[in-house]
């Protein structure tokens, strides 16, 4: 699995190269629900379903992930993460972090989240079909996180690039 990693000056991206798999519940909606930031199409953009709740000047959302090998989308709104399973129609809440605007990557059954503007602040999200699904603060990285890329053979296994250009990695989700 290769590490693919696209930076500029004003952000960075990462992602492990592979198959990229569509949520397999997807809708076709009218409006979303649970969320202000968000908007789907199912005709590559000819028509839009969007959310009935206005945001206010100076909101948004940045970070959006579909998380490869499951039907889960993952959004930031507001320092909260929210989880979709039917193609963006409707959201809901997983819980609450420190920082915001965040970024989002994931594969199999987690998922990671970490703060756009430089920052020690990275969380680890542990999507459960069984159960309750976790948020989990990753602790002891060596330098700011820019960017973060999941293995989609192993969602264990991360690799990420600090503000300062140093490579991590971590076999365990980061702990």
């Amino acid at each position: 699995t290769t590490l693919i990693l696209v930076l500029s000056t004003q952000s960075a991206e990462a992602q492990f190269s592979a198959e990229f798999s569509t949520p397999g519940a997807q809708s076709n909606c009218k409006n979303v629900g649970g969320i202000p930031s968000v908007g789907t199409t199912m005709d590559d953009g000819m028509n839009w379903a969007t959310s009935n709740r206005p945001m206010k000047l100076g909101q948004g959302s940045f970070g959006l992930a579909v998380v490869q090998g499951s039907d889960r989308i993952l959004a930031e709104f507001g320092r909260r993460i929210y989880s979709s399973t039917n193609g963006g129609c409707n959201w809901k809440p997983l819980g609450m972090v420190s920082g915001s605007p965040l970024r989002l990557a994931g594969a199999g059954s987690r998922a990671y989240a970490w703060n756009l503007f430089s920052s020690q602040d990275v969380w680890r999200i542990d999507l459960d079909v069984a159960g309750p699904d976790k948020i989990v603060p990753v602790k002891g990285l060596p330098e700011n996180v820019i960017a973060l890329g999941v293995d989609s053979a192993n969602d264990l296994h991360v690799r990420g690039l600090g503000d300062k250009g140093g490579l991590f990695e971590t076999f365990d989700g980061g702990a």
